[in-house]
């Protein structure tokens, strides 16, 4: 380790993050953890109803149709084990759950980001208004008929209204999943859309998602992506070949809760923790058996969602940049 470096800023910015993290990894003291208690961000998927029909994914199809309960998003607040300011709201479309205006009230004032296909205009515009919605990502997969091959309906002009209805009156990025339905091309038509209007683009790679009815497999994205400023893409094509392993530090992190309660251990895997509808998300996140199974998962490797990838990408290489190689791999099977 480079002494001079122990005065950058930015290195002991570092290195305090890795600290705050150490409880998640289940390393530390009893009174370390109390300073630090472990906490999870956390994926809150609250219907499967949507208005949209995609080939990638089946909660359109789904039945019965689930809504999570008001009471349960609220326990969750009221948790010590959760990242109040983490937490991404999904779908389905999450508009279209029967009691999203309530959801929106315990959410009034927190951090949080909004992922929604963009379709429901007027009602999105209105709910970022009324409740101050401080984040929101809209899905946007390539020009008019790229979009409806996707997506299903003819939607591509309703969801550009809501682009330019809603860039200034949140903080708005566009989505866009890289997948066998859509080109290079079509990133370069949604890259445009963005620079013409300011807007953060944030791709993701298509994967293969059970819960989500995902079942065309994964394979090499066109190689021109690996020329873009973006790490998480540039380096997918190894990973599918085989030349990318990556420990899987975002389970201890993050959590996934689907519309029937269920918390599951991370995107990918059908691995269920418990039930929030009996069980205390506190007693479920820090059971021994939780933990035991994230670290058997921890050398996994067999995804490529954004929502973990990208995170456990950059935190191996911040390990790597602030501790020796010797050390590195100590940290690592020690997990």
């Amino acid at each position: 380790m480079k002494i001079l470096s122990a005065y950058s800023p930015d290195y002991l910015k570092s290195v305090f993050s890795i600290i705050r993290m150490l409880p998640s990894l289940h390393i530390g003291s009893k009174n370390y953890h109390s300073l630090f208690p472990r906490k999870a961000g956390v994926i809150l998927y609250i219907t499967n109803r949507c208005n949209s029909r995609c080939v990638m994914c089946n909660h359109w199809k789904q039945y019965p149709k689930q809504d999570l309960s008001v009471k349960v998003i609220e326990s969750l607040f009221n948790s010590h084990s959760v990242n109040k300011d983490g937490f991404l709201i999904e779908g389905g479309e999450g508009l279209l759950h029967p009691h999203f205006k309530e959801i929106m009230e315990l959410f009034k004032g927190k951090r949080f980001t909004l992922l929604t296909n963009g379709v429901l205009t007027d009602r999105l515009l209105n709910l970022v208004k009324d409740y101050k919605i401080p984040s929101v990502s809209i899905s946007l997969d390539g020009p008019p008929s790229t979009y409806k091959r996707i997506r299903g309906i003819d939607a591509y002009n309703d969801v550009l209204k809501t682009i330019e209805l809603l860039r200034d009156k949140t903080n708005l990025a566009i989505c866009i999943t890289l997948m066998p339905w859509n080109t290079y091309e079509d990133y370069v038509h949604i890259k445009k859309i963005c620079a013409e209007r300011n807007l953060r683009l944030l791709p993701n790679i298509f994967s293969k998602m059970e819960f989500m009815g995902a079942k065309e497999k994964e394979d090499l994205i066109d190689v021109r992506f690996e020329k873009i400023d973006d790490t998480y893409v540039n380096l997918y094509n190894d990973w599918v070949e085989g030349k990318l392993v990556i420990p899987c530090f975002s389970m201890r992190f993050l959590t996934i809760i689907r519309p029937n309660g269920d918390v599951v251990l991370c995107q990918y895997k059908d691995i269920v923790l418990g039930n929030l509808y009996e069980r205390a998300f506190g007693d479920i996140w820090n059971d021994e058996k939780t933990k035991s199974i994230q670290k058997a998962q921890r050398f996994c490797n067999n995804c490529w969602v954004s929502s973990h990838r990208a995170f456990d990408m950059k935190f191996t290489l911040l390990l790597k940049k602030i501790l020796p190689l010797n050390l590195f791999n100590k940290f690592i099977n020690i997990l």
